[in-house]
């Protein structure tokens, strides 16, 4: 038990877990209605604010967000492994030649700024890999990625950008609040399987002869609120010689469901539908600007003003 002492009255202080909290008790009082006035920090410089006092006079931290917690921002140069609760509090960089490694059931949580004001957006954090992310969850114990603060916006923290020919192996993982969820970027070699994107801005970029292989995915905005989410996958410049397959996902409530441009590839057992009542939806599969798209066993359904459109492509049903 970690024990801290205020005048005659003793307390311990304790996570949601019944695990002992070490730190430095910065702030301590109790008052004549019992309620105690309390400013934690730990030995990672987190204050804790929020908690409940039990009858013994534990101390336990509720709140999800104040859980311990390891913060990361910078570089990532060696091998690197994450677990628990990690907060990305400015731009997060997997450097070439490194690995990050995230183990099932972490959740990393993105804060609302980005406290290195850089990156492609230099307000919001995000996380750029140039080497190889690693983060294989299992259906059990999924992978979270999303905002650290609740809040009902597809952009709350900016995204995971995979560089050219960097390596992202993803799998069941939760994926929330960003503004664009991954960012695939030509020549990188991505592996994306059973994972969930909920009410993000835009889900996926996919672009220029990449080898990315996205299955078995579930792509969703809550049509309840009144989010801006403009395309559940946006793909440009992806050609047949390349390994990239779409198969199997399900895209709900987005105004584009699939855009494709300037692209040669396949879409096999897709299914895109929408009943947003607050974005209306524009166009299910969007194929465009002199691309060729082999469309296989996809079913498009719901509120849609076209559900698909070709301008100057072609398309194979």
């Amino acid at each position: 038990m970690v024990a801290y002492n205020y005048g005659d009255d003793e307390v311990t202080v304790k996570d949601a877990g019944n695990s002992p909290v070490e730190g430095a008790l910065v702030g301590f009082s109790n008052d004549a209605t019992s309620d105690w006035d309390f400013d934690f920090t730990d030995d990672e410089g987190i204050a804790w604010s929020e908690y409940d006092i039990d009858t013994n006079d534990v101390i336990v931290v509720t709140n999800p967000n104040f859980l311990p917690s390891i913060r990361r921002m910078g570089h990532v140069t060696g091998n690197a492994t994450w677990s628990g609760l990690v907060v990305v509090s400015g731009d997060l960089t997997v450097d070439q030649g490194a690995s990050l490694t995230i183990k099932p059931g972490t959740k990393v949580l993105f804060e609302a700024y980005d406290s290195m004001s850089a990156g492609e957006a230099t307000n919001k954090c995000e996380i750029k890999v140039l080497g190889h992310l690693i983060a294989k969850g299992t259906e059990d114990d999924s992978i979270f990625f999303g905002p650290k603060w609740s809040a009902n916006s597809c952009s709350s923290w900016y995204s995971i950008s995979v560089e050219s020919n960097a390596k992202a192996s993803i799998e069941y993982a939760e994926i929330k609040g960003a503004y664009i969820g991954l960012n695939l970027k030509p020549g990188s070699k991505d592996t994306i399987l059973y994972c969930t994107f909920q009410d993000n801005f835009l889900t996926a970029i996919v672009d220029s002869s990449n080898d990315a292989r996205i299955a078995h995915i579930t792509i969703d905005r809550d049509s309840s609120m009144n989010l801006d989410a403009e395309y559940g996958i946006y793909l440009e410049s992806i050609n047949t010689d390349t390994a990239f397959s779409l198969l199997g996902n399900t895209i709900k409530n987005y105004k584009y469901g699939i855009r494709a441009v300037q692209c040669s590839t396949r879409f096999i057992n897709n299914i895109i539908t929408s009943a947003a009542p607050t974005v209306p939806a524009v166009y299910g599969i969007h194929v465009s600007t002199q691309s060729h798209v082999d469309i296989k066993e996809c079913e498009v359904n719901g509120k849609f003003t076209h559900y698909v459109h070709c301008d100057t492509s072609r398309i194979n049903l």
